[in-house]
């Protein structure tokens, strides 16, 4: 009797160890909150190995700060040549601004051939209007191939947010595609 409950046990044992070590896990996520001086009215979701870094180009009306390279292409640590980032910029500058900057890139856009405009739609992000541009460059002097870059402009009653990704086009859907999407759907506005 008692060997029959010490195998019961360990095969329940077993069991649990195994399931355990199969589940896939989620990455540990932490949540992006500005410091209360910054000009970031904003929080959002990331995940916890990325290390966000302020620009040294700040001023006092508007600010920056980017990730770069969390990630070799393909997967793995890399250091930090630029490939793959995202850059989030705030400016306090009055609401013309950003559809004049909308309008700049755009023609830029149609004016340079190696630059092709891939996607343009209209958003809410937290009640929010939002223009996202995706565009593809294909003259990158970085990798072999294309980059996508995604530009979401984000307006606000008195700021507008303006986040960047740029990917290699063969990271298109990737890990670091998937946890940019993932953090913007995230934002959230503080008061």
């Amino acid at each position: 009797m008692k060997t029959t409950q010490i195998s019961i046990f360990m095969i329940t044992l077993v069991t649990l160890i195994i399931m355990n070590a199969c589940q896939s896990e989620e990455p540990v996520l932490k949540k992006y909150l500005p410091q209360n001086d910054s000009l970031f009215k904003i929080s959002f979701d990331y995940p916890a190995n990325w290390e966000w870094k302020a620009s040294p180009n700040s001023r006092k009306t508007y600010e920056g700060i980017g990730i770069f390279e969390p990630y070799k292409i393909g997967g793995e640590k890399n250091n930090n040549s630029g490939v793959l980032s995202i850059e989030v910029w705030v400016d306090s500058k009055p609401q013309v601004a950003v559809q004049e900057q909308i309008d700049l890139h755009l023609k830029g856009i149609n004016a340079l051939r190696h630059l092709e405009l891939l996607n343009d739609f209209v958003l809410q992000i937290d009640g929010n209007d939002a223009r996202w541009l995706t565009r593809k460059n294909n003259e990158s002097d970085v990798v072999n191939q294309p980059l996508i870059e995604e530009f979401i402009y984000l307006l606000t009653r008195d700021r507008y947010y303006t986040i960047i990704l740029s990917i290699p086009e063969s990271e298109t859907g990737g890990r670091f595609h998937t946890e940019f999407k993932a953090m913007v759907e995230s934002i959230k506005f503080l008061p």
